[in-house]
């Protein structure tokens, strides 16, 4: 996701939720008419008259109501496994840490304490340790790209933090733990190159294998049910960017033009072509357009990942620094963030719970 701009470190209470979603005009099915469910994290910025405000994680019901600040100071919030959990960056003493807290807000905890950057947060399977990527200095975190960071995990009661990549000229980032919590997914590049690579390691950072070259980028990784295939963004072509999905050998299976985001069940992929979001079958069929962002944005959409409900059945997105859900077929669409001034709040990266 593109990083959220700097903040200064002063916080004022100044807005006040409305907890009723706004139901934009679409074509709807008797289906559609049942409200998405579950809980969404996602991350609310002032960006008002009254000066920049740190960012913040809130937690609401996936229909908009009950919409809760769980952390200050917190951005790119990821889900425990259980749901019960809720891992984030946090801004403690001037870096960004890795802190968690209960996914009703209570026993925060800063899991690492050090002068270094921290980001790209993932849980383990079971939900008993979280891999990061730290990077030396601010600038790394904010400025992708632009020096060495390696992957470390640590125990979710902050014990045990390990380096698990610890190389020399070579950017790591972008852990994604396999299903079975054997291995991790990860994005490798060496300073002195252009493109990254695709590897995958042992969750003890043994025996680190490569997989696949990308070509300019490696986006989003991520592993199938099974673990048997692998997923990342990537070029296709000259202007071309889209999926592709390879064996845990690096053959090449399937690539999907536009497309960014699998389903839970590697079903359906959902795709972005310019101005439309759109979702379809992996095997090219069953086409849905999804929204057609220029009549609900004018300033910006896209930036942050979609996010896929348990059931494949919704997606939460954002567009214009608001939070939309809609039903995967596109029959339903739901504007969730509301505050007394939108214009003066960003709100992104929604993240759909574990649980349904």
């Amino acid at each position: 996701t593109s990083p959220l701009p700097t903040v200064r470190m002063t916080m004022t209470p100044y807005c006040t939720s409305t907890t009723t979603p706004t139901s934009l005009p679409m074509t709807a099915t008797p289906a559609a008419e049942a409200s998405p469910a579950g809980r969404i994290l996602f991350t609310r910025e002032y960006l008002g008259l009254r000066g920049d405000g740190p960012p913040n994680v809130y937690v609401m019901n996936a229909d908009g109501s009950g919409q809760m600040l769980v952390a200050r100071q917190g951005r790119h919030a990821r889900w425990s496994p259980d749901g019960q959990w809720i891992a984030f960056e946090c801004l403690r003493g001037g870096n960004w840490d890795v802190c968690i807290v209960g996914a009703d807000g209570s026993g925060e905890r800063q899991l690492t304490r050090d002068s270094m950057c921290e980001s790209d947060i993932a849980w383990s399977p079971d939900g008993q340790i979280i891999a990061f990527v730290k990077a030396d200095g601010v600038l790394d975190c904010i400025m992708l790209d632009s020096g060495s960071r390696d992957i470390y995990a640590v125990n979710m009661d902050g014990t045990v933090q390990t380096n698990l990549t610890s190389t020399s000229n070579c950017d790591e980032s972008l852990p994604s733990w396999s299903p079975d919590g054997r291995h991790i997914l990860f994005v490798r590049r060496m300073l002195s190159e252009e493109n990254p690579h695709i590897y995958v390691m042992e969750n003890d950072g043994s025996n680190p294998m490569h997989i696949a070259e990308c070509r300019e980028r490696c986006g989003w990784p991520g592993w199938s049910p099974d673990g048997q295939r692998i997923s990342y963004v990537t070029k296709l072509g000259e202007e071309l960017s889209g999926l592709r999905i390879v064996d845990v050998n690096g053959t090449i299976l399937t690539e999907i033009p536009h497309g960014e985001h699998l389903s839970p069940d590697w079903q359906q992929v959902v795709a972005l072509d310019g101005v439309h979001l759109y979702t379809l079958r992996v095997d090219g069929s069953g086409i849905h357009q999804i929204v057609d962002f220029s009549k609900i944005a004018s300033l910006n959409w896209g930036w942050d990942p979609v996010s896929w409900s348990p059931d494949g059945q919704w997606l939460a997105f954002t567009a214009d620094f608001k939070i939309y859900v809609a039903r995967s077929d596109g029959t339903k669409l739901l504007q969730l963030t509301h505050w007394e001034s939108d214009a003066d709040n960003m709100f992104c990266e929604p993240v759909w719970s574990p649980e349904q």
